[in-house]
């Protein structure tokens, strides 16, 4: 049990996603795991999820602009640096 504190599995990043309360740390979990594994789609959906609940989130909109520069989808990051302004 111990162990998980120190190398959580994705089962329990997602679980934490059911409550408002822990939604956001179990979206940064599975992110971190979506962004080590490659899987950018995989990222970004977890991310416009966090967008549509915690849409002032600044690590949130920081962490699409990144995924949208990897993604050379610049028209979208230049929007997201106007909402990072503006929060």
């Amino acid at each position: 049990m111990i162990e998980a504190l120190f190398d959580p599995s994705t089962h329990i990043f997602e679980q934490l996603l059911h409550r408002p309360e822990t939604e956001l740390a179990g979206v940064r979990g599975l992110l971190d795991y979506a962004k080590k594994s490659g899987d950018l789609m995989g990222a970004s959906r977890l991310l416009q999820t966090a967008l549509e609940h915690h849409p002032n989130e600044v690590w949130v909109h920081e962490a699409q602009w990144t995924l949208q520069t990897l993604q050379n989808d610049w028209n979208e990051a230049l929007n997201t640096l106007e909402i990072l302004k503006k929060i």
